[in-house]
Parts: structure tokens; sequence; C-alpha cells
């Protein structure tokens, strides 16, 4: 965008207590697309309260790879307050985007110290479905944390290339 005033001015709307309005200007952030990338990602942790959200949403429709980084930042975000939302919003967001950038960073999420972006990592994956993520899945099936292996496991599943089932036969073969 040109003119930050302008995107200032029209995030002011995500504020608005009337859900239309707030609606319709996620439409024009979403119609703007590429052009409104740049300055949203730059300009994110100034933007405050329910905008936030709508930004990650509208950073998603988008679909421009330019918001991986901002997103996968958010993805392990610790801050308590936002926590379950922004990180949640985030990882979809990321899923829509789908490009190889992405799935290399939830990849890279799969080992994350806490189990929650692990969790969310895991299950993006399998609902992008690349097989990019196979390697990276596989590793995870020996994730300190259960539930980031059983998410794993699905994962592989649902990409469904012959490596993806047969690591999940042999994990199973495992867990007996």
């Amino acid at each position: 965008m040109s003119d930050n005033n302008d995107l200032f001015e029209l995030l002011l709307d995500f504020n608005h207590p009337d859900k239309v309005v707030r609606e319709a200007t996620l439409q024009v952030l979403v119609k703007l697309g590429s052009d409104a990338v740049p300055s949203l990602v730059e300009e994110f942790d100034q933007i405050g309260g329910s905008a936030r959200l709508y930004v990650i949403r509208v950073l998603g429709l988008i679909g421009d790879v330019r918001a991986v980084p901002l997103l996968l930042e958010l993805v392990v975000s610790d801050n308590i307050e936002e926590y379950i939302f922004v990180s949640s919003l985030a990882a979809r967001s990321l899923r829509q985007i789908g490009d190889e950038t992405a799935v290399a960073g939830l990849v890279e999420l799969l080992s994350h110290e806490r189990s929650g972006p692990s969790r969310m990592a895991a299950t993006v994956l399998g609902n992008i479905g690349s097989a990019q993520a196979v390697p990276g899945l596989i590793d995870a099936l020996g994730n300190r944390d259960p539930q980031t292996r059983a998410l794993s496991a699905r994962a592989l599943e649902q990409i469904g290339t012959p490596r993806a089932i047969a690591a999940v036969a042999v994990w199973r073969e495992q867990e007996d």
C-alpha cells in the first residue's frame, strides 16, 4: 500500500461494533491483495485488539508468501492474552497459503520445545498434504509428546504417499 495512514484508517474499522463493517473491511483488504501484505506485515506489531485477528485472516486469504515468517512467529507466540486465538488462526492462515515456505517452516516447528506449536504444525501439515513434509513428520513420530506423535501419524496418513504410509505402519507396530 502506498499510504500507511490510509491503511490504519481502514484497520480502525476492524474495531467497529457492527460485524458487517468489519467483514466489509476484511473484503476490501483482501481485494487489495498482495499490495497490502508488506504494510500489514511490517506494521503488525502496531495493530491492536481484534484487528490483529482480522489481519491474520486477511493474510491467509490473500495467500502471499511474504506473510509466512510473521505467521510462523505468531504460531509460537507465548503471549498469554492472545495465545489460543492468534496461534491457531496463524496456523490456519499458513494452511491457506500452503506453499513450500510455509511447509518448511511448519516442519521446523515439529520439534519446537513446547508441544502446542508442534501439535499445530503436525495438524496443519496434514491439512496441506505436501509430500515435502513427510521426512519431518516421520521424525516427529519420535517426538517426546504423545499427541504430537499421534497427530504426525495422522498427517502422514492424510498425505498418503507410500513412504508416509509405511512409516506409520512401522510406528504403530512399535507403539503396540
